[in-house]
């Protein structure tokens, strides 16, 4: 089952996975994680409009990396896009380790339920976006 599904989200481009879990972090900021229990609620109406913002957020996202990519010159070797999009893995890879040494016996699918998975996943994905576009 995992498999297919890592297979389907492989298909998808960066950029449309970040406007999706943006959308996804902008709902349960908004709702918590009552919008998790009840996915089929009213509040679930604003998907649409919370998906324009996150397409929105998503655009800031990748202007911004495009320009910390051409602040600094062409014959210089370092590339400010490559060092955001590090930046915003490493803290990705700390969160991430933080919580599996101190849940280490009660990992389950329970973890999917969570804010922070959606708010970690969202990062993980914003630092792919930065990479692809960092090397364009």
């Amino acid at each position: 089952m995992f498999t297919e599904i890592f297979k389907t989200i492989r298909g998808i481009k960066p950029f449309f996975l970040l406007v999706i879990f943006f959308t996804l972090s902008l709902m349960v900021f908004d709702e918590g994680v009552a919008l998790l229990d009840n996915p089929i609620a009213w509040r679930s109406l604003l998907i649409p409009f919370m998906a324009c913002f996150a397409y929105g957020l998503a655009w800031g996202w990748v202007f911004f990396v495009i320009k910390a990519s051409h602040i600094l010159p062409q014959e210089d070797l370092a590339n400010l896009g490559f060092l955001v999009a590090c930046s915003v893995m490493v803290f990705a890879l700390l969160i991430t380790f933080s919580y599996l040494s101190n849940n280490h016996g009660s990992i389950s699918l329970e973890i999917f339920k969570k804010p922070e998975f959606i708010y970690t996943c969202t990062l993980y994905i914003m630092s792919m976006v930065a990479f692809d576009v960092a090397a364009s």
